[in-house]
């Protein structure tokens, strides 16, 4: 049978980045760059679930990104060491897969060399590394629910890297092509906004 794929080219931009109809996870989705991708995302037809450690802040721009469509407030602390059950376990009640994921939430710390505190490193790492993870690994049942060979899942990940597509079948042989997906690393800098920005508009068409 023909690989759907190849017939990429021929399709129309705005069919081909399309994201309508689909259903997202944004981490960190009440401001800043989170909210930014949030409101793309509802703009383009997504229903979108938001997260956020303030509720007041998370159900505000939930309420503000509604006016332009489906978007959810998800209160939660992703940092708690049952934040992402919390989480996984609210959108699973909802919902039986889940396009995309995007892990937004993060933290940083600054301070001079010399005063920068040791139990810093032990925020970071919960909230940057810790929480992403676990969310990711309890997630993969509903991305996997959502992927087929021609329609990938994504799953962008807050790093301080370019965007790279790595299908499941590169680093394991044997997974099917349903497991295939969109891993997105993107660094927050002034240029993030302008990328992320491009990719709404062509999936708005």
């Amino acid at each position: 049978m023909p690989d759907d794929t190849s017939n990429a080219a021929a399709r129309p931009s705005g069919d081909l980045f399309s994201v309508a109809g689909k259903v997202a996870v944004v981490t960190g989705g009440s401001r800043g760059i989170g909210a930014m991708i949030a409101g793309g995302l509802v703009r383009a037809g997504c229903r979108v679930y938001i997260t956020a450690r303030k509720a007041e802040a998370c159900d505000a721009k939930a309420a503000e990104l509604s006016a332009y469509g489906e978007c959810i407030s998800v209160p939660v602390n992703l940092a708690a060491p049952d934040g992402a059950e919390e989480l996984i376990r609210f959108f699973g009640e909802r919902e039986d897969r889940l396009p995309i994921l995007v892990n937004n939430a993060g933290a940083t710390w600054g301070a001079p060399l010399e005063e920068y505190p040791l139990d810093a490193f032990d925020k970071l790492w919960d909230i940057n590394v810790k929480a992403l993870f676990r969310l990711t690994v309890l997630s993969l049942p509903l991305l996997r629910a959502a992927a087929s060979a021609t329609a990938l899942t994504r799953t962008p990940w807050r790093c301080a890297t370019r965007h790279a597509r790595v299908p499941a079948r590169t680093r394991r042989p044997w997974a099917s092509p349903s497991h295939s997906c969109t891993e997105s690393t993107f660094c927050p800098k002034r240029r993030t906004g302008s990328c992320w920005w491009t990719c709404m508009q062509r999936m708005s068409g």
